[in-house]
């Protein structure tokens, strides 16, 4: 078993960039979760969120998501 001398410096790496995206990934995967039984649950809202006639309400929840992902994620890598 090798021994650290006090002259040997203890390289870090650096990870949180990464890791703020995975948890933004895993925020967004929450969210889309979440729009999509407010969206079955309420018709009220899965009516709001038909944003383009031909996909229906997909658009509003997947377009959200996206904005919530990339929200999340520039702040958390900050």
């Amino acid at each position: 078993m090798a021994t650290q001398t006090p002259n040997q410096a203890v390289q870090k790496l650096p990870n949180g960039r990464a890791a703020a995206a995975l948890l933004a990934a895993g925020i967004g995967a929450g969210f889309l979760g979440v729009i999509v039984l407010l969206s079955e649950i309420s018709a009220a809202v899965g009516a709001a969120l038909n944003w383009i006639n031909p996909v229906g309400p997909l658009s509003g929840k997947v377009i959200t998501t996206i904005v919530v992902f990339f929200a999340s994620w520039s702040g958390l890598h900050f």
